[in-house]
């Protein structure tokens, strides 16, 4: 697996950069941008930062799930 697949440099440094709530909607640009496994993440976090902390944290597990299938399916075809 390749690192950078899966957390993309413009994506890091989004996130690296991200300081305050005026960041969000850079962060959330970038993320759109940039498809991968981190971005989905982020996107669907900061589309519940409304939501109360567990139901946040419950939706972020469950998708992160998901992506840790979607990773290995994708790891597994290319080996």
């Amino acid at each position: 697996m390749r690192w950078r697949r899966v957390v993309p440099a413009e994506v890091e440094a989004a996130v690296e950069s991200c300081q305050s709530p005026e960041d969000l909607p850079m962060m959330r640009r970038v993320c759109e941008q940039h498809d991968s496994a981190i971005s989905r993440l982020l996107l669907l976090a900061t589309e519940h930062l409304d939501w109360p902390k567990p139901e946040t944290v419950d939706a972020i597990q469950t998708r992160a799930r998901h992506e840790i299938a979607r990773l290995e399916r994708v790891w597994w075809f290319w080996k």
